[in-house]
């Protein structure tokens, strides 16, 4: 019984983390969804280009000057500037998955809504309505401040343990690898989660409810957003991802439970 108890979990948690690979091969099968793909991607490539020749050398002379600090041990060093590098990885990520959503949205909303009528979800059609997009803007707006929130909240406690000798910066990049998952989580889900107007604590408690499979998801996305030249495609695949994983998980069942 106990191993048919914990199979069923570790399955969701898979079938979560295959979402990216399955939906690349829709998306390659489907020509017609690549006109919302290709402008977000030469954003995104020419965000991250600027993004690791500006901060690159700003990172690594920090690295320098942080271990220049530590005892001077001939294993110890390597180790933590691998540590500090995954770290510097992290920061970048973040911030190209934070600019590179914004400035790709209004494509990902029309890949999203594409996507959930290819799933024969039942979307109702949207005429454009300047009080509807004001509140769109005022809703975007709050759930990006709500975020930033988060990432303060948690991302500075987690960067001073840094400066604890040893484990720090091990608990500071595990800690920031969750972080970066859940907000990955929470990017891919919007453009179908912002459209019905959820607010930020419906969205975090929508990630929960959909465990383990969103935890799958989760970890895949913060991968991708993680490593360098394929964080350039992950924002597209995964907004694609996550639309279609919410889709199959019928998501409102979810969140009226």
């Amino acid at each position: 019984m106990s191993t048919i108890s914990l199979a069923v979990p570790l399955n969701h948690f898979l079938h979560g983390m295959s979402y990216p690979f399955r939906t690349l091969g829709l998306l390659l099968r489907t020509p017609s969804l690549w006109q919302y793909i290709l402008v977000p991607l030469l954003i995104n490539i020419a965000l991250g280009v600027g993004l690791y020749l500006w901060l690159l050398p700003i990172g690594m002379r920090r690295i320098e000057v942080a271990l220049a600090g530590l005892p001077a041990a001939a294993i110890f060093i390597p180790v933590a500037t691998f540590l500090f590098a995954l770290l510097f990885l992290l920061i970048v990520g973040i911030i190209l998955l934070w600019f590179g959503s914004l400035l790709g949205l209004p494509w990902y909303l029309r890949l999203s809504r594409k996507l959930e009528a290819l799933r024969g979800a039942a979307i109702p059609a949207q005429p454009f309505d300047l009080s509807g997009a004001l509140q769109d803007i005022v809703h975007a707006l709050g759930y990006e401040l709500r975020k930033l929130l988060v990432l303060i909240g948690l991302g500075v406690p987690l960067f001073l343990l840094n400066f604890v000798p040893g484990i720090g910066t091990l608990i500071a990049t595990a800690g920031g690898l969750c972080l970066m998952a859940l907000i990955a989580c929470l990017d891919f889900f919007d453009p179908v989660l912002s459209r019905y107007r959820l607010r930020f604590r419906e969205k975090v408690r929508l990630v929960g409810a959909l465990m383990p499979a969103s935890g799958g998801f989760a970890l895949i996305s913060a991968l991708m957003v993680f490593i360098p030249l394929l964080n350039l495609f992950s924002i597209p695949l995964g907004i694609a991802s996550g639309t279609l994983l919410l889709t199959d998980y019928h998501w409102q069942r979810y969140l009226r439970r």
